[in-house]
């Protein structure tokens, strides 16, 4: 069984046993039926809490989720959280002709804390970032929707903050994962000319309807390092197919001759499997 299915059996588990997740049933003997009306006491709703009820089976949840980008990130960041640097590069640097070895750490939620000019709002909500010493790169992963140039912004700032924390790199980028093999459209929805650099005056084109209270702040506060980093940044695009493509002759490079050669290989496998069955990632 490739390992990915072991995510979508634990998303089954948790549609049955929605208690682990914290959410409290309502027993019926606290209904007040009128009707087709049922009121429940007010003690329920915590902290101005919501009610949820189960919209279908747990097969047709698991179908639903199946079209949707979260659960595709989260099994990406499970991946990529486990995969070693070099396979982080080979996927994600390269084809940003980003060359290099050592170390690359994965950035997530963290950044926050991270960050103490980001603390207090919602910046970023990035998909990936990879900081390593020689560069720094983040991931945009897309299905159906579209980006925007301050979806680019959003990454810039995580770029100027980590290189205030840790120092200016000479190589920055943004890659798009998308179902398409031509990456124009994307290119051009965010803003950046056709070769993935961004025009002159990328940043102060950005509507103001694009930036929220914060990055309006770090803008003021830091124009110069953004301007900066807006020069160095390049914008690349790849398929989803491209990139299980690449993984795939990851997993199939592997001799399985030691345990950690069996276990990329096995991380691999689940990954490209995980594409293939997910709805919106792969022509059809």
């Amino acid at each position: 069984m490739s390992w990915h299915l072991k995510y979508w059996d634990t998303i089954d588990q948790l549609y049955w046993s929605p208690g682990l997740l914290g959410l409290t049933s309502i027993p019926k003997r606290e209904w007040t039926v009128d009707g087709a009306t049922v009121t429940i006491p007010s003690s329920y709703l915590q902290n101005g809490g919501s009610i949820y009820t189960r919209k279908g089976t747990a097969r047709e949840n698991a179908e639903r989720m199946r079209r949707l980008e979260e659960p595709l990130n989260h099994i990406f960041d499970i991946t990529f959280g486990i995969a070693p640097s070099q396979t982080i590069r080979r996927l994600f640097f390269s084809p940003l002709n980003f060359d290099g070895n050592g170390a690359v750490d994965r950035l997530g939620r963290e950044v926050a804390a991270r960050y103490p000019e980001m603390a207090g709002g919602n910046v970023t909500q990035q998909d990936a970032f990879f900081v390593a010493e020689d560069a720094l790169v983040g991931v945009e992963l897309k299905l159906g929707s579209k980006t925007w140039p301050g979806q680019v912004l959003k990454y810039l700032a995580l770029m100027v903050c980590e290189e205030r924390l840790t120092g200016t790199r000479s190589r920055i980028g943004l890659l798009y994962v998308t179902p398409n093999r031509n990456g124009t459209g994307v290119l051009t929805q965010a803003g950046c000319a056709l070769d993935g650099s961004l025009p002159e005056h990328f940043l102060a084109s950005i509507p103001q309807s694009q930036k929220n209270s914060m990055l309006e702040r770090l803008l003021a506060e830091h124009d110069a390092l953004f301007e900066g980093a807006a020069k160095r940044l390049q914008v690349c695009h790849i398929s989803w197919a491209e990139l299980q493509e690449a993984a795939q002759a990851l997993a199939d490079a592997e001799t399985g001759k030691d345990a950690g050669s069996e276990t990329h290989k096995r991380l691999m496998q689940g990954f490209v499997a995980a594409i293939d069955s997910h709805s919106g990632c792969l022509p059809t």
